[in-house]
């Protein structure tokens, strides 16, 4: 599920949004955030099932991904 919502988002986003015709990073960056999200849910829900502090798990969830997504974004252009 994650995988394709994360494959998706981004040329769903560009296509399905007249305002983000042209403007592909802030599309990407859109992409990333909602990927994001969704995937701390999946796995918080489906994998970890921890209890611990929300806002301190989403930083350490996201920064896992911050090398991959700023590589991206240097690469897009």
């Amino acid at each position: 599920a994650n995988t394709a919502l994360g494959l998706s988002v981004y040329p769903l986003l560009l296509w399905g949004v007249p305002a983000l015709h042209g403007r592909y990073l802030l599309a990407l960056g859109i992409a990333q955030a909602l990927s994001l999200c969704f995937a701390f849910t999946t796995y918080k829900a489906g994998v970890f099932r921890t209890r611990g502090n929300l806002l301190r798990e989403f930083a350490t969830f996201a920064s896992f991904y911050l090398v991959n997504y700023a590589a991206n974004w240097a690469a897009l252009p």
